[in-house]
């Protein structure tokens, strides 16, 4: 039965388990344990998650195991991408989680705010920022973690150029990670395709030849290791020991297998929603069996629109040639349509088939005229494919449109449309903020040992107190002024009724949380104020203040 169910596996593209986030581990009575976290489940689930962002889920052309998902699923067989809101999803996870710019000197504002009572990490951070330009790249990254549902960073030691990096890394490409207790990475292995680097330089192929025609794929792998306080990396072609790296900075070969004197592995892997298991779950996840539901209809809704307007019609009661179109007559002739210059060129292209009638006749004297294909409720398929994209909505509230909506609308009714959406991306920075401030501190520690400029001294781990820091607190949408000015009048007018009512201003202020600096301002304020000195008339004038006597 094992040989035949892999083989039957093979086949359909896919197994069930690799969809199924399957907590309690049972699956392994079915020979499937840890079937989620297996790289080839993995690396079809990424591959799928992506179709979906880039809306190709059933292009045959461009993924293998499409034709096996429209059968697993029970799909029409010409279904296409048409309601999916995979795109969307990616780019609003690509840019909410760290919106903004990355502050420059890695101050406590900006995308993400550094709070540290220690002065030198903040430059520390700035540069490791500017290196690994961490304005772009972080979209990236934060969008890779919402449609796969697990985020790599690496830290590259580049002791040549004598600095850290942050790369993020395709988590397809982790063939094995494992972590300790604590959740840092012990080991990994790396696999990917890659150009032959033994190839001809570019220089010596004739310029007419894109030099990519002639490049050979190979297999690179990298695995790394702790191994005491040392950390030890190999790396492969095609399953051999290979140098990838070919020369060290004193100009030396490198060999395939090299220590590094840092006791910890520069990989740092995190979930984008943490569910038990070893990898996450994709944003994309919940909705798999919805979008395939409304693709399916939509996709055969449209196509039997085109039925009917394609539709063939019997004709009862005439013969064949009672309904002759009349002879083609081409349109002009066109100098900038192709074969102008050719004696039947230049013409554009017929499109007959648009005005004709497919027209199929019966000899009966009972005459009608009658449609070949059955009419639909187009609007009841409709309907319901709305409430599904409906339903998808209130499952993804990032997706509805009355957030983004600006105009006329309030302040406060704002803020009430986004408060899911901000609780949501609240709870899912907590993971990407851990995992960047893991990143910085590894990069710190490196650069600490290996001695690169500018580095801390003396970081014994990147647990180290001399480089402790967090990501702070920010808002998820960009604070608009005029919804500020109006929440600030509320307040005060609640202020200035609280004290008709009796209320002392001070208490009021104290208990909507205005602590004691903050009230010395405004008593402050209030004193500098010019005081208003009404006029007074002497006694006995009755002339108007303000007359002219």
């Amino acid at each position: 039965m094992g040989v035949w169910n892999n083989l039957m596996n093979g086949l359909s593209g896919f197994r069930a388990g690799w969809l199924n986030a399957d907590t309690l581990r049972e699956q392994g009575q079915r020979g499937e344990f840890d079937a989620f976290n297996r790289w080839d489940a993995r690396k079809f689930r990424y591959d799928l998650f992506w179709a979906f962002y880039q809306n190709n889920t059933f292009q045959a052309m461009s993924h293998a195991w499409s034709p096996s998902i429209k059968a697993q699923f029970g799909l029409y067989k010409n279904t296409r991408n048409i309601f999916c809101p995979g795109k969307r999803l990616g780019d609003f996870w690509g840019s909410y989680p760290y919106s903004g710019t990355f502050d420059a000197q890695a101050g406590d504002d900006g995308a993400a705010p550094i709070l540290t009572d220690i002065p030198a990490v903040r430059p520390r951070i700035a540069r490791l920022w500017r290196d690994s330009r961490w304005n772009i790249h972080s979209e990236n990254w934060t969008r890779s973690g919402a449609i796969y549902g697990d985020s790599c960073l690496k830290l590259v030691d580049d002791p040549i150029r004598r600095r850290v990096t942050m790369k993020p890394v395709h988590p397809g490409h982790v063939k094995w990670f494992d972590k300790d207790h604590s959740g840092r990475v012990k080991s990994y292995i790396i696999e990917e395709q890659r150009y032959d680097p033994r190839r001809v330089p570019f220089q010596d192929i004739n310029p007419i030849l894109d030099p990519r025609a002639l490049e050979r794929i190979v297999t690179y792998n990298e695995e790394c290791f702790i191994d005491g306080d040392e950390v030890v990396y190999r790396t492969f072609l095609n399953g051999g020991l290979f140098d990838w790296r070919k020369y060290s900075g004193d100009g030396t070969e490198c060999a395939a297998e090299w220590r590094v004197p840092y006791g910890v592995v520069p990989l740092v892997i995190h979930p984008h929603q943490e569910i038990g298991l070893q990898c996450g779950m994709s944003e994309f996840h919940g909705f798999v069996s919805k979008v395939f539901e409304v693709d399916d209809m939509a996709s055969g809704l449209g196509d039997q629109y085109r039925k009917t307007i394609r539709a063939p019609w019997v004709i009862f009661g005439a013969k064949p040639g009672d309904f002759k179109a009349p002879d083609y007559q081409h349109p002009p002739r066109n100098p900038m349509l192709p074969g102008y210059g050719q004696p039947d060129g230049g013409y554009p292209a017929d499109q007959r088939g648009r005005e004709q009638l497919n027209i199929q006749t019966i000899s009966d004297p009972a005459g009608k005229a009658q449609s070949l294909v059955a009419d639909l409720k187009g609007e009841d398929v409709g309907l319901h494919i709305d409430r599904i994209n409906a339903e998808i909505e209130r499952d993804y509230p990032e997706l509805q449109m009355d957030i983004w909506a600006t105009s006329d609308v309030s302040g406060r009714a704002l803020r009430e449309a986004r408060r899911r959406v901000v609780t949501k991306v609240q709870g899912k920075r907590a993971c990407y903020d851990l995992a960047l401030a893991d990143a910085h501190e590894i990069a710190m520690y490196i650069e600490s040992v290996m001695g690169y400029e500018g580095a801390i001294k003396g970081v014994d781990q990147p647990e180290d107190p001399k480089i402790e820091h967090s990501i702070g607190p920010r808002a998820v949408f960009a604070p608009d002024p005029l919804d500020d000015l109006e929440e600030d009048a509320a307040f005060w007018d609640t202020a200035n009724k609280a004290k008709v009512a009796g209320v002392p201003v001070r208490f009021f202020l104290a208990d909507n949380g205005w602590d004691e600096a903050k009230l010395a301002k405004l008593d402050a304020a209030i004193a500098a104020e010019p005081k208003v000195v009404p006029a007074v008339k002497p006694a006995g004038d009755k002339t108007p203040i303000g007359a002219t006597k």
